[in-house]
C-alpha cells in the first residue's frame, strides 16, 4: 500500500514538474475501475451486435438495437483512446529500484514496444468505416484484446480489502459473460442453418 500512498502524494509534483501521471494513484485506480466497467458493457453488447446482424430476421429490431449500440460503442472507444494517450504520459516504477521513470522518451518507447499496438487496435472505432458491412463489424471482436491489457495491469490496480469477495464476484461475472456469448453464438449457428435451408429451397423452386 506504500507505493499507492507515495503516488497519491506525488500527483501534483509529477504533473507540475514533468507533466506526467503516477502509475497507481487513487485517481488512476478509479479511472482503471471505470474502464473495466466500460469493458464489461463491451462484453455484453458485442456478441449481440455480431451474432444478430441478419437483417431479414426482425430487421426493425436489429436496426433499432444498432441505433443504440453503435453510438455507445463509439463513446466507449473514445474513453479507451483517451486511456491510450494517457498511458504515453504515465510513468512507471523500475522493478529493481522501485524508482519512478521520469524520462518521457523512455516511457513512450516502453509503451510503443509493448502494449501500444494492441491497445490501439482494440480501441480504434472500426464501426466508423462502414457500419452496415458485416465483415467490418466482425473486426470489432478485436476489442476482446482489451482483456489482455487489463490482466497485465491487474496487479497494479487491484488493492484494498475484501479481495476474496471481489474475486468470487469476478468469477461469477466471468461465468455469466461466457454463458451470454455461448447463447449468442448458438443463435448464430441456428440462424446460419436457417439461411442455408432457405437458400437451398429458393434454388430448388427456381429449377
Amino acid at each position: 500500500g506504500s507505493f499507492h500512498d507515495d503516488d497519491d502524494k506525488d500527483v501534483d509534483h509529477l504533473w507540475n514538474e514533468h507533466r506526467l501521471f503516477p502509475p497507481s494513484s487513487l485517481a488512476s485506480r478509479l479511472w482503471s475501475s471505470f474502464l473495466r466497467k466500460l469493458f464489461v458493457i463491451n462484453l455484453l453488447v458485442l456478441p449481440v451486435d455480431l451474432c444478430f446482424y441478419h437483417l431479414h430476421v426482425r430487421p426493425e429490431e436489429v436496426l433499432a438495437f444498432r441505433d443504440i449500440s453503435d453510438p455507445l460503442d463509439l463513446v466507449i472507444d473514445a474513453f479507451f483512446l483517451i486511456e491510450f494517450f494517457v498511458t504515453f504520459n504515465t510513468t512507471y516504477r523500475h522493478t529493481d529500484t522501485n524508482e519512478l521513470e521520469m524520462s518521457r522518451w523512455k516511457i513512450m518507447m516502453r509503451y510503443v514496444t509493448s502494449w501500444a499496438p494492441l491497445d490501439f487496435v482494440a480501441s480504434f472505432p472500426w464501426v466508423m468505416i462502414d457500419p452496415r458491412d458485416r465483415y467490418i463489424r466482425w473486426v470489432k471482436i478485436l476489442k476482446l484484446l482489451r482483456a489482455l491489457s487489463f490482466l497485465h495491469k491487474k496487479g497494479k490496480v487491484d488493492s484494498g480489502k475484501a479481495v476474496h469477495v471481489r474475486r468470487v464476484l469476478m468469477v461469477l461475472s466471468y461465468f455469466g459473460i461466457v454463458a451470454h456469448w455461448v447463447a449468442c453464438l448458438w443463435w448464430l449457428i441456428g440462424a446460419s442453418e436457417t439461411d442455408r435451408a432457405f437458400y437451398v429451397g429458393a434454388k430448388q423452386d427456381e429449377t
